[in-house]
């Protein structure tokens, strides 16, 4: 097939004027609004994130809202690196491009920029070099680029690229994003509870809505999200001799979840040594398959020498893995810890847990104060089961602190500290 043939076959809109509407559903993510935003630097965008969490839709749909902003079609350029179409030649960016550029714009000359989205972009040889010549020429061009591997895409343009990116990190649905995808509306209290213990159980994989069965949905998330993201992703990029110890420490991870572990303990578990630990589990961090939570200290050094949480980023997942059909307390946790690690990331706070006999399950650290936060969602909670939090901000001096139930919902003040019991449902709904 001639190149200028699969371009118009990838790229229908030229034709037809519009995206195609089984690539650009209505219902729209935060992340939309971000990278439209950005468009308007002069930077590469780049989309980051687990596998199946919906990257390429949101490029889809990047495309769709340019072409309604009055974009030419013809200035817009779709086309994924994996695509038979394009032959997986090692210089497929560079020959598209070309392509593009010398038979597609100059026929259809405009004083519009272009705008260049590449999917599956890590999977081109040399792609940040390939990426860097043509963003420094003189094209007057934005790029949007994408790929399911996120630990390859996050790594493969750090240095060349550094300075010229704006990450855009897309996550699994948030609880909020959750209810917008069920159709269902924050006003309607029995509706946001019922949509919680489904969300509890199910995860926030957007392709959820599709499968809605349980023993389904989980073999899809161990066998589609898990074992790609480890065998298609790490283990090559990493070169990791032994992947199925990465997979046995996420099974170890689900299952002592909420627990502390130290890197000794993990060596010891996988029959390991500490250096190879230590390497794995910053493999799954690079993926975005777990976050870390540390002991919190006022000094960084000692926090450094504690035990550490491991988290998986969906309580979906967490629920796949250990084969549970339904919510338990561990999913609470899971789904709370998600909320709270992705508001650290995106407002460049810090989470951490602390223990002292009895322990804090968060310790939310922003710029201006430290909140801790426990989770209690049981069917009667009292004031005595604040004591923990009213005990660390005695501490630390700080004054204020969340208990997260299930559906008590009340404010009181002890010892200077005022202690709010808010339900799992409007925690998860809570900007931070």
């Amino acid at each position: 097939m001639e190149l200028q043939e699969a371009l118009e076959k990838s790229n229908p809109f030229w034709r037809e004027g519009r995206v195609r509407r089984e690539f650009c559903p209505p219902t729209q993510r935060k992340a939309l609004a971000e990278i439209i935003g950005l468009l308007k630097y002069n930077r590469i965008v780049r989309i980051i994130g687990p596998r199946r969490t919906g990257k390429t839709t949101l490029m889809h749909q990047t495309m769709q809202h340019l072409i309604d902003s009055g974009v030419k079609p013809e200035s817009i350029l779709f086309f994924s690196v994996d695509d038979p179409l394009f032959g997986f030649e090692k210089d497929v960016i560079g020959r598209v491009l070309e392509e593009y550029y010398d038979n597609v714009l100059k026929k259809s000359p405009s004083k519009q920029e272009s705008f260049v989205f590449i999917d599956e972009i890590q999977k081109a040889d040399g792609w940040s070099l390939w990426l860097k010549s043509y963003f420094e020429k003189k094209y007057k061009a934005k790029f949007v680029v994408s790929g399911s591997s996120a630990a390859r895409l996050k790594r493969g343009g750090k240095e060349s690229l550094l300075g010229r990116m704006y990450d855009v990190f897309v996550a699994p649905l948030s609880f909020a994003e959750f209810l917008e995808f069920s159709s269902k509306t924050r006003s309607d209290e029995l509706e946001v509870r019922r949509a919680l213990d489904e969300y509890l159980l199910a995860g926030g994989y957007p392709e959820w809505f599709q499968v809605k069965s349980i023993p389904v949905w989980q073999n899809f998330l161990v066998q589609d999200v898990m074992k790609k993201a480890i065998y298609d992703d790490i283990a090559s990029l990493y070169e990791v001799r032994n992947p199925a110890k990465l997979e046995e420490l996420l099974y170890l991870i689900a299952s002592l979840e909420s627990q502390s572990l130290s890197t000794n303990t993990i060596a010891q578990s996988l029959k390991t040594d500490f250096e190879t630990a230590e390497k794995y589990v910053s493999y799954l961090k690079e993926a975005f398959l777990v976050y870390e939570r540390r002991f919190y200290s006022p000094s960084g050094e000692k926090v450094l020498k504690k035990n550490i949480k491991l988290d998986l980023s969906d309580s979906g997942m967490r629920n796949a893995l250990l084969k549970e059909e339904k919510q338990t307390g561990l999913s609470i946790e899971s789904a709370a810890a998600k909320h709270l690690h992705e508001a650290a990331a995106r407002n460049n706070y810090a989470l951490y847990y602390w223990k002292n006999g009895k322990e804090v399950d968060f310790v939310l650290k922003t710029a201006k104060k430290l909140l801790p936060i426990e989770c209690k969602y049981q069917n009667a909670v009292g004031d005595a089961d604040a004591k923990q939090l009213i005990a660390f901000c005695e501490k630390f001096k700080c004054t204020e602190g969340i208990l997260i139930t299930k559906t008590q919902k009340k404010r009181f003040t002890a010892r200077g500290t005022t202690i709010s019991f808010i339900p799992l449902h409007e925690f998860l709904l809570t900007e931070f």
